[in-house]
Parts: C-alpha cells; sequence; structure tokens
C-alpha cells in the first residue's frame, strides 16, 4: 500500500492516501478528565439521554460529556458521605 502525505486543501484538511483512497487526517482531542463513571454518573447519563437528548449529543460532540458525569460522581459520593456522617452525629444508623 502506498502511503502519501497530502498538503492542506483549500480547507485546511489534510490527507493521507491509502491504498485508492484518500482519508483525512482527524483526531478527537482529549478529554479533560478521564475515569470510570459510577452509579451517579450512569444515572445521570441515563437521564439526560432521556430527557434532554439534544444536550446529551452536544456534550458528546463537543468531548465534554465524560468530564460531566466525572464531575456529577464526584459531587455525589461527596453529599452522601456528608449525609452519612450527619446520620452517623445523629445515630440515625442502624447497628450492625
Amino acid at each position: 500500500m502506498e502511503n502519501k502525505e497530502l498538503s492542506k486543501n483549500k480547507y485546511g484538511i489534510e490527507y493521507t492516501k491509502v491504498g485508492d483512497f484518500y482519508l483525512p487526517n482527524i483526531a478527537l482531542s482529549k478529554a479533560r478528565r478521564t475515569g470510570n463513571i459510577g452509579k451517579y454518573g450512569r444515572l445521570r447519563l441515563q437521564y439526560l439521554e432521556e430527557h434532554h437528548k439534544a444536550e446529551c449529543m452536544l456534550m458528546r460532540i463537543n468531548n465534554e460529556l465524560t468530564s460531566y458525569l466525572l464531575g456529577i460522581e464526584d459531587e455525589c459520593r461527596a453529599r452522601v458521605g456528608s449525609l452519612v456522617e450527619q446520620m452517623a452525629k445523629k445515630k440515625m444508623l442502624p447497628k450492625n
């Protein structure tokens, strides 16, 4: 196979010739945050997909969805931790 790098065309896109085809040289930008999306992030994603499809799609296109869901996950875990502490102080937690 012949690989030939072409200069930018009038639209500013570079192409590489692979065999008989010219493929654009494109790459996704890196996500701001990476990691595993937990329970609360998945719940928020499900809500967005069911009730705010356009907003969810825009975040996917702009590569912002993962960062957003990880932020939601962090906020929810902090809130749950805070609630557990408050309940422990008031002795509202069941004894094991």
